[in-house]
This record gives C-alpha cells, sequence and structure tokens, in this order.
C-alpha cells in the first residue's frame, strides 16, 4: 500500500523515479520514513527541552536562592530546576517551604534531604 501511495504522490507532482522501477519507490519510501524519523526525533528533542512553569509564589519566596545559586540559568528552565535542586539544603526555609507548598518537592524528601545533609 505505501509503494502505491508514494508512486501516485510521485505522479501527482509530476516526478518520476529514475527508471520507474520499484526497487526506487522502496529508495524513496525509505528517504521518506528516514526523514520522518528524523522529524519525530527532533520534535520529541525539542519537548524534552520545554520550560517548566513555576507558581508566583515560589518565584517570589525562591527570587533570592535563584540569584544566590543559579543566577547563570534562565528562569523557568529544566537546567535551572536541576541546579536548584542540587542547591537544595543550601536554599532558604521560605522557599523550601513554598515549594513544598507548589508540590514541587515532597515533605519527605526535605526530611530526607535535611537526615543526609543533602
Amino acid at each position: 500500500m505505501p509503494l502505491v501511495f508514494f508512486g501516485t504522490l510521485l505522479q501527482a507532482t509530476g516526478l518520476r523515479p529514475l527508471s520507474g522501477s520499484r526497487d526506487n519507490l522502496m529508495k524513496i519510501h525509505n528517504h521518506l520514513l528516514l526523514a520522518s524519523i528524523v522529524l519525530a526525533f527532533s520534535a520529541g528533542t525539542a519537548t524534552a527541552q520545554n520550560t517548566h512553569t513555576y507558581s508566583k509564589a515560589v518565584q517570589k519566596a525562591c527570587a533570592n536562592d535563584y540569584h544566590k545559586h543559579c543566577g547563570e540559568y534562565g528562569i523557568e528552565t529544566e537546567a535551572l530546576r536541576l541546579c536548584m535542586d542540587k542547591a537544595g539544603h543550601g536554599l532558604s526555609k521560605t522557599c523550601v517551604d513554598a515549594l513544598v507548598d507548589a508540590g514541587e518537592v515532597s515533605k519527605g524528601e526535605v526530611e530526607r534531604r535535611k537526615k543526609t545533609g543533602r
């Protein structure tokens, strides 16, 4: 079925395979399939780099912590999220409480980090 579709597509656009053989149609099909996979992977990568939106309460409560620990990272980026996670033990109580209230981190995780010193 795909070969028929691509053959019809070629005829509709006025393009013709070099020799009109089934092999050439398969090559075109494979190239289009590869291009589709690359496009899908690129879209997936772009989606993975999406921003993370923090609540206004978290932004306000953590502004000083952001400037102190992670000011070189863009606001609401995954890099900032990772930086703040690494800075966890050095974050102010106000910031940590806002993160807990917003569901960004659990109370259990905060307690675990207090015990382990991380």
